[in-house]
């Protein structure tokens, strides 16, 4: 159970995005990504599409949430968690950057959260640091 709280969980993200554009759609990014998963009508008469596309980003938020939540801890897990993160947003850019499954706006948007994981991440740490310890 370990690992997985030193895991960014933007990283399973990535690897199913991979999985479901690689196995589901030959790698095909645009047909994966505007797949329907489900259509239904709202009260208001509105109806709504939700796509594959739409559903990885959602979950992705969620997840960059919780990421955010993990940040708050000063234990040595979360130093590594930090760590890894980086390395993983250092990853999501060099793979939209080289491999065109990957040069998708929901990539694009998913490297972007991974940035923001980073960023906040470090942020959050070094004032629940500061916090922690009094100068002065």
């Amino acid at each position: 159970m370990g690992i997985f709280r030193t895991l960014p969980l933007h990283l399973f993200m990535m690897a199913i995005y991979f999985g479901v554009v690689h196995f589901g759609y030959g790698g095909h990014a645009d047909e994966a990504m505007v797949a329907l998963v489900k259509s239904f009508q709202l009260l208001s008469g509105a109806s709504i599409s939700l796509t594959n596309g739409d559903i990885f980003i959602m979950v992705a938020i969620v997840m960059l949430f919780i990421e955010m939540v993990k940040s708050t801890s000063s234990s040595m897990s979360s130093v590594i968690d930090h760590m890894v993160s980086m390395l993983s947003f250092v990853a999501h850019l060099g793979l939209f950057l080289m491999i065109p499954m990957a040069g998708h706006p929901v990539f694009l948007i998913l490297t972007l959260i991974a940035f923001v994981d980073v960023v906040g991440g470090f942020t959050i740490t070094i004032v629940s640091a500061r916090r922690d310890v009094a100068m002065g």
